[in-house]
């Protein structure tokens, strides 16, 4: 392959690569000041669930208290058996979990069945941040796919949990 061939394939995908990071700054308006953003790589605008609304309360998450995500959004087409998850979870960048879920039994204990149509969905959660949670960062990704292979969403929730000072009191 000659050397210009090579060029104008690097040059292809630097502007391919260009026009998607637009994009993604273009949607990330409502993750702007979160935790979560979307995954590197991919095209939110062709993802099958467009986000609408995103809160974390508080954020960042507190050791030792509860943490709770409200999320609200638009599935433009629904999915059925065969649907998974891929969850990643690194400390730092050390692998921790990588595990593929079924998408339909994930929905079902939080009160969907499937197969999930299309339409509006909002999901309000509350979790527990034990306290005994190390110190440090922590790299969170969910891609979530349909048994036909097309991206619903791919979000990164990145969180920093810093060293806890204690102080003694001796009075």
């Amino acid at each position: 392959m000659k050397i210009h061939n090579v060029i104008i394939i690097i040059v292809f995908f630097y502007i391919d690569f260009i026009k998607t990071r637009i994009i993604i700054h273009k949607e990330s308006i409502i993750l702007k000041k979160s935790l979560v953003s979307f995954c590197e790589f991919t095209d939110p605008t062709k993802y099958l669930f467009k986000l609408e609304s995103l809160i974390i309360t508080p954020n960042p998450p507190i050791r030792g208290k509860n943490m709770t995500i409200e999320a609200s959004g638009t599935l433009k087409e629904g999915f059925c058996v065969g649907s998974y998850a891929n969850l990643k979870i690194k400390y730092q960048f050390i692998p921790l979990i990588n595990i593929q879920e079924d998408l339909c039994t994930q929905a079902e204990k939080v009160g969907f069945e499937c197969p999930i149509k299309e339409g509006y969905y909002s999901l309000k959660r509350t979790f527990y941040i034990p306290e005994e949670i190390i110190s440090g960062r922590y790299i969170i990704s969910s891609d979530l796919i349909t048994e036909g292979n097309q991206r619903i969403a791919c979000f990164l929730v990145d969180i920093v949990f810093k060293s806890q000072t204690f102080i003694k009191n001796n009075h």
